[in-house]
């Protein structure tokens, strides 16, 4: 009866042991799921995955694909189906990607992170006209990322955490049916190109931890109306700018702009983004007051997350701090210039982490700090 199963997901399931040989009789399966079950073994998976003729869909992410049992790559290859696939996680995994990339033109979706993948990434990947979703994050990529411009149907990019170098090309705006895309943690270089306005359907943008230079005016993103995460942190080299009273169109959830050069007072625009959990400003040289917004429940009243640390703050506006607030568990204020004694109300609110360190505050640690119902 097995043979007439199209269906089978086994996700972190805790199973050990080989991987069963029974299952290359499932002839008729489509979806084959047995991802994070990491102490499974692939035994024999090399020699009966390529009965599975009819698979669309396979998840091997997680699974120790290390063991004998003979290449993986070849047989995966001659599933002449295979639509998605997941191998993500498997850093002794000898996966040959130019193969992949060369006899699998049907691929819909490929999840290769965090498997060990080296060397140049093939530019023949820019012909998978089919490819939804590319996740190669985590390996050791090298070279340039020119070939991404024949992927511009591609909705989801993840090339995080590599070791990727060059500039973006002014051709990157033509990538316009992306809505995913992290570039983090690699050596990119040069300016962001302006023509990233164009990218209107994004969501999530990670360009951190580079080496990219020059200004960036947030303005450039007004027609990004879909923005929900924003992160351009610790490109150190790079200034942030934004006009003074610009109200961008979009509703930022997740927003980091450590270590981007920026000063003077605080960003206005912020106190408009009210979905926002996570605010991420340290590391530049802000100055001024601490506005009230960001204590105003009515403003940004999803505010969980707040490092405001190693700027030039020099006064606490808040007298609301703590009151009638959002769900602030983490506030770090350290390494400012901020006078004076600590708001009361602040040791109203719901803090598990808060850090005023390195400051020039003075007078009494109020009894009120035991009032925190959560551990601080």
């Amino acid at each position: 009866m097995l043979n007439r199963l199209t269906y089978f997901c086994l996700i972190e399931c805790g199973f050990t042991g080989p991987n069963p040989s029974f299952m290359g009789n499932m002839s008729g399966l489509k979806y084959l799921d047995v991802s994070y079950n990491f102490d499974l073994e692939r035994g024999q998976l090399g020699e009966w995955i390529g009965n599975l003729r009819g698979l669309e869909t396979l998840g091997l992410g997680g699974v120790n694909l290390s063991t004998t049992g003979g290449p993986i790559s070849s047989r995966l290859l001659s599933l002449p189906h295979l639509r998605n696939l997941w191998l993500s996680y498997n850093l002794d995994l000898k996966v040959n990607l130019f193969s992949i990339v060369q006899h699998s033109r049907q691929l819909e979706m490929l999840d290769l992170s965090w498997s060990n993948v080296a060397g140049v990434i093939p530019p023949s990947i820019g012909n998978l006209s089919t490819l939804q979703s590319l996740h190669l994050s985590g390996n050791s990529l090298t070279g340039s990322i020119l070939w991404t411009l024949g992927v511009q149907k591609l909705p989801e990019l993840d090339l995080g955490s590599n070791q990727l170098n060059g500039s973006l090309p002014s051709s990157f705006g033509n990538l316009s049916s992306l809505v995913w895309l992290d570039l983090s943690n690699n050596f990119l270089s040069g300016i962001i190109p302006p023509s990233i306005e164009q990218l209107s359907s994004l969501i999530s943008l990670s360009l951190d931890h580079n080496n990219f230079h020059g200004t960036f005016l947030l303005s450039v993103l007004a027609n990004l109306t879909e923005l929900t995460q924003l992160y351009l942190s610790s490109n150190n080299m790079l200034t942030v700018k934004v006009n003074g009273f610009w109200i961008p169109k979009f509703q930022l959830q997740r927003l980091g702009l450590r270590s981007c050069n920026m000063e003077g007072d605080f960003p206005i625009f912020i106190s408009t983004q009210y979905d926002i959990e996570y605010l991420e400003l340290s590391n530049n040289s802000l100055k001024g007051d601490i506005p009230n917004c960001l204590w105003d429940v009515t403003y940004l009243y999803n505010l969980q997350f707040l490092d405001l640390s190693m700027n030039l703050f020099d006064r606490f506006a808040p007298a609301k701090i703590g009151k009638n607030q959002q769900p602030l568990v983490f506030l770090s204020l350290a390494k400012n210039n901020l006078h004076g004694g600590i708001p009361h109300s602040i040791y109203e609110g719901q803090l598990e982490v808060l850090d005023l360190s390195n400051n020039k505050l003075s007078g009494k640690i109020s009894e009120s700090i035991g009032n925190f119902s959560s551990t601080l």
